[in-house]
């Protein structure tokens, strides 16, 4: 595989690499702090922990806290944005919600394939977005978030169940279903 010429010249390359990896430290000097108390130093540190969100927007009304670090209750959310010196962003968490469908055995009709396709096709997931949470959500197609970086949204060129009621009404009258 290797020559013996090219193995010489390998191990020449690989004992200069370590020697220099072990005398590189010496022509290093480590900087030292005589006083170990320099820089900007604070006496000390208050966490408040407001459990309670209406209590936390009081709170980022009143000033008396700079940031909600957390997704805040759509219900305050027009309060907020009409606030003068608050200012709100509206971004993708990294989540999702879902509906579950009980698909055992003895739960009929759920339990029948064509059935759970002719509801996913009879439901308006851009019209549950839009009403049930006031345009505050997306609908999509797989369990992985738009935001995450596996999420494969925006490069899929169609999109599973569209709303199609008169699909999901013949899907369920070829079943049998009346």
């Amino acid at each position: 595989m290797f020559s013996s010429r090219s193995k010489r010249i390998l191990a020449v390359l690989l004992v200069t690499a370590f020697t220099f990896m072990a005398v590189s430290p010496l022509f290093t000097q480590a900087q030292y702090v005589d006083d170990i108390k320099t820089g900007p130093y604070v006496d000390k540190v208050v966490y408040d922990v407001i459990s309670q969100e209406d209590q936390a927007v009081l709170a980022l009304q009143d000033g008396e806290i700079d940031l909600i670090g957390d997704m805040v209750d759509p219900s305050f959310l027009q309060e907020l944005e009409e606030a003068d010196n608050i200012e709100t962003a509206d971004n993708l968490r990294n989540g999702y919600g879902y509906v579950t469908i009980n698909c055992r055995d003895d739960a009929y009709p759920q339990n029948l394939t064509v059935f759970r396709r002719a509801l996913a096709f009879a439901v308006d997931k851009q019209a549950i977005s839009d009403d049930v949470w006031d345009g505050l959500s997306y609908p999509q197609d797989s369990c992985v978030p738009q935001v995450n970086p596996f999420s494969v949204e925006d490069e899929l060129t169609y999109h599973y169940y569209e709303a199609n009621v008169e699909l999901g009404n013949q899907m369920l009258d070829d079943a049998g279903f009346e």
